[in-house]
Parts: structure tokens; sequence; C-alpha cells
């Protein structure tokens, strides 16, 4: 059996933790906060999960398509397209607004796989997310979890910094234009105006 997780293996956003409420918001709130400069019609997200995503952003966005991927159909919302896939394996021919990768890189070993695969995919924009580390494992031992992971969640494979982070974003995404940003225990990279210019190196 692989260390793989589909979904979320600790429910954040069904959660009545005071804590990790406003937390999570304050995720969403990054999220939406890139997204909402481009006022995406069309998003692919690669390891959608349960679809607590996809189920904001239809609320959020009116008549917006989504295809979402993951390793497994674990949805609980299931109001778009979704197919079997991920992030080093994914094919997609349409053309899309926005590329969602959303705390995934931290499962994929291979990730440098992932992101040559991902720059196949016609998507004028991606947003990627990953826990911020050492931060992330930290909060987890606050709260006595995965003590003797020493806070790693369970299926994370990758432990990125900020410094870590940034660099492999820079490194495998020259193309397009690159904003970093801190959210608590996550960091994010919006890179914008790919306009497929990555397809030259291919």
């Amino acid at each position: 059996k692989n260390n793989i997780i589909t979904g979320n293996y600790f429910d954040k956003y069904n959660s009545k933790n005071p804590v990790v409420v406003w937390m999570t918001r304050r995720f969403l709130h990054t999220l939406f906060g890139f997204l909402d400069q481009i006022k995406p019609e069309k998003i692919i997200d690669i390891g959608c999960g349960e679809g607590e995503i996809e189920k904001r952003l239809k609320q959020r966005y009116a008549n917006v398509y989504i295809k979402g991927l993951d390793i497994a159909d674990v949805r609980t919302f299931k109001d778009f397209d979704f197919a079997i896939g991920n992030a080093i394996t994914v094919k997609e021919n349409k053309e899309y607004d926005v590329l969602l990768m959303l705390e995934v890189l931290e499962h994929v070993k291979e990730y440098t796989k992932a992101f040559a695969n991902i720059k196949k995919i016609k998507a004028n924009n991606i947003i990627i997310s990953v826990p911020y580390e050492p931060w992330f494992r930290l909060c987890n031992l606050l709260r006595f979890a995965y003590i003797k992971r020493l806070g790693s969640t369970p299926g994370h494979v990758n432990h990125f910094t900020k410094k870590d982070f940034k660099k492999i974003i820079q490194e495998n995404f020259s193309a397009g234009d690159i904003k970093i940003k801190r959210c608590l225990i996550w960091n994010f990279a919006f890179i914008q105006n790919i306009q497929f210019s990555q397809k030259q190196d291919q």
C-alpha cells in the first residue's frame, strides 16, 4: 500500500474548532483574492478531493465550468466534471483560465515531473499552495496530532520551507509572472500571464 492520501486527511472545511475555522477562512480568502483578479470561467483543479473548493467556486462564480481530477473519487460535492488522474499523468486538450493545484505537491515525491506535465495544459494562470514548513508541522504538534511523525501529516512526503517553495516555482515557471504569498501556515504561488509560452520549451 502506498502512502498517498486521497482527500483531506483532516477535514478542516467542516471542523467546529474556532481556530481551524478562522485559518480555513484565511486560506480561502487568499485563494479567492487571486481568483477574483482572473474572474475565471473555466477552471481545472488537480487534486480536487471531496470537492470542497469546487462547492465554494460554484457559489462565488456563476456559470463557472470546473474539471476536477484526483486519484480516486471521494467527492461529497459532485456538481462538476470529474476524472481519475494526477498531476504527473493528466492530459487535457481544453483551454482554462486557471489551473489549481492546492495542497498537492507535499504528497508527490516526483514533483518535478508534475511541474513538467501541468505546463502542457493550456492554462493562462496557475495557483499552487503547499503547507508552510516547519510551521505547519508545529501547529500539528500544538494540537497533539501526529506526535510520532513529529507533526508531519500522513501522506506528506515533501516539506517545503518558503525559500524552498519559491525556488522550485521560479525554476519551473520562468515564463510567467510569479507572486509568492504566505497565508498563515500555507504558501501560495500565483503564476499569471503564462499565455502558453512554455509550449516552446517542450
